[in-house]
């Protein structure tokens, strides 16, 4: 086996000397043709990789080994051998769990740091929201230009606080399938958040609103926000219950 092997190695030793003289004066060829045989010479590598594993398996007294490690002289069981071998495989297998329970434990501390972060994230984004909503209501139908001015500022530092939380979210919660029962109550908050200006130029506009009583098309869309808001809420809270035993299990 060594003996063919050695005669390979020449061959192809000569064959790249040959191919080095050849095409010295043309180093852009060299490279391709290095390119197209690397394949080759990987495949002979690989090849003599698996008869050299296969030789071992197979060339290796397996059974004298066993026989000497479990077995004594007068073929009785080998106490200190036996004691010796499931010691080495108490140890591998120690070392395997160990390495599955620190990935768990990792798993699971790394969610609930995650969790810890997330969920005032939602509390606080909710609570702006909300607010956000009382104070452009009131902001919309106050007609002194000095409490207006007021109220401008104040929905402004108030819209500041939701866009951070909102983007805070985006970024601590990726958007793919799993986490979309919270990010579409999110999502559609934000969005009622950015039109609500051309709902009340548009409401006051055409009489569908107004400062006094309710009119069916503000009480409709009085009830909508307030049952995303709490759709918000609730999810959340059924996400996080989910995420939580997740955490648990090491998921």
């Amino acid at each position: 086996m060594n003996s063919l092997l050695c005669k390979v190695k020449k061959i192809f030793k000569q064959i790249k000397e040959f191919f080095n003289l050849q095409v010295s004066k043309f180093g852009m060829l060299k490279v391709v043709i290095i390119l197209i045989t690397a394949p080759f010479f990987a495949i002979i590598q690989w090849s003599f990789a698996i008869v050299s594993l296969y030789k071992f398996i197979t060339v290796v007294p397996w059974s004298e080994i066993v026989q000497v490690i479990f077995f004594t002289k007068d073929h009785q069981l080998n106490g200190v051998g036996t004691a010796s071998a499931l010691s080495v495989l108490l140890l591998a297998v120690n070392v395997w769990d160990g390495r599955r329970k620190a990935k768990r434990d990792l798993l699971s501390k790394s969610r609930i740091e995650w969790m810890t972060i997330v969920r005032p994230l939602i509390a606080n984004y909710v609570t702006y929201v909300s607010k956000y909503m009382y104070l452009y209501y009131l902001f919309a139908f106050d007609q002194n230009p000095d409490t207006k001015n007021e109220k401008n500022k104040e929905l402004t530092e108030k819209m500041e606080q939701i866009r951070s939380e909102y983007y805070q979210i985006i970024l601590y919660v990726p958007k793919n399938d799993s986490n979309m029962l919270l990010l579409r109550n999110i999502e559609n908050l934000f969005g009622e958040i950015n039109n609500i200006t051309n709902y009340y130029e548009h409401g006051i506009n055409h009489g569908e609103i107004n400062d006094g009583d309710p009119t069916p098309e503000q009480t409709l869309v009085d009830e909508y926000i307030s049952k995303l808001i709490s759709k918000t809420i609730n999810d959340g809270g059924i996400y996080f219950k989910e995420e939580w035993e997740r955490a648990k299990k090491g998921k």
